[in-house]
């Protein structure tokens, strides 16, 4: 009997030491936290109806940055971007400098990008309920960025 109760007690004291190690843990470690959000470029279309964001999220190693450009409607570099209509992400040992956007026709969103990126996302259209504000999207490898 004796030898039962100090088994309970034996592992009452692992299970609350496994749960201050683990909210020990989340609390102190960069790893599980969300990281910084930077809003780096914000540009709207020549009519102001749809506006491309480039959005840097910085998870505090070298490896470990990422960059997504973005496009929504409206022109309010206030408003909350929303990541489905994102266009374009690249991973890695980004740099904010690796990736500009610029709206070359009214329809067409430029990305140019440094030769060196790890790009896992790449698309060529982005369609909105009306037909007449889908972007084409267009990349450009920029071979003097470094």
């Amino acid at each position: 009997m004796a030898k039962s109760k100090l088994l309970l007690i034996f592992i009452g004291i692992a299970v609350i030491g496994i749960i201050l190690v683990v909210v020990g843990v989340r609390t102190n470690v960069r790893v599980f936290r969300n990281p910084p959000i930077n809003k780096i470029s914000h540009q709207c279309d020549d009519k102001g109806l749809r506006q491309a964001e480039l959005i840097w999220f910085d998870s505090g190693g070298p490896e470990r940055s990422s960059i997504q450009a973005v496009v929504n409607l409206g022109c309010d570099p206030e408003k909350k971007f929303d990541l489905k209509n994102s266009v374009f992400l690249a991973i890695g040992d980004v740099r904010k400098e690796d990736v500009q956007i610029e709206w070359t026709t009214f329809d067409t969103l430029t990305i140019k990008t440094a030769p060196n990126l790890m790009i896992l996302q790449k698309l060529e259209k982005v369609e909105f309920e009306d037909t007449t504000l889908n972007v084409n999207v267009k990349f450009v490898v920029d071979q003097g960025t470094n």
